[in-house]
């Protein structure tokens, strides 16, 4: 166990393959959790910007939502996303979970299943972060319309 990720049966060595797919499976979640750290950081700092200058909140929404909405594919989280999941497809294409020692999800079937696990305990951990870093974060991701697609950060630290 490393962390909160199993690592599975230590004495089955992983293949060249199998560790390609996991440290893609790993950089890809790295990738997107820097990247939405730097866009939550980034709204939030607007928002709190045009707040004091008593300017709508309507104009850092639209900023907000061009790097975080999942929905918007040029959204860069979104293409981040993307991206990462188009390597890991590559890296990982005829191997499963159990090939890879079965990270994160022990009960995953599909290395898909694996990277949404992984993608989704780094995001959670950033949106935690965010929240101990802006006293109000939730009252702001709300006012731009983003807190229920980063619900962490609306759950506390």
């Amino acid at each position: 166990m490393v962390g909160d990720l199993s690592v599975g049966d230590p004495a089955k060595p992983l293949t060249k393959g199998a560790r390609a797919c996991l440290a893609a499976i790993s950089k890809g979640a790295t990738q997107l959790a820097r990247t939405a750290h730097a866009q939550l950081d980034g709204c939030l700092v607007r928002a709190l910007k045009n707040a004091a200058k008593e300017k709508s909140l309507a104009m850092s929404a639209v900023g907000c939502r061009s790097g975080l909405d999942p929905i918007d594919p040029k959204a860069m989280v979104t293409k981040v996303r993307a991206s990462a999941l188009a390597k890991i497809a590559k890296q990982c294409s005829g191997l499963g979970p159990l090939d890879i020692g079965a990270p994160c999800d022990p009960t995953a079937t599909t290395i898909a299943q694996t990277t949404a696990c992984a993608f989704a305990s780094h995001t959670m951990r950033v949106e935690k972060m965010v929240a101990a870093e802006f006293n109000d974060a939730c009252p702001l991701l709300t006012a731009v319309g983003l807190a229920r697609v980063y619900p962490d950060v609306c759950s506390g630290h």
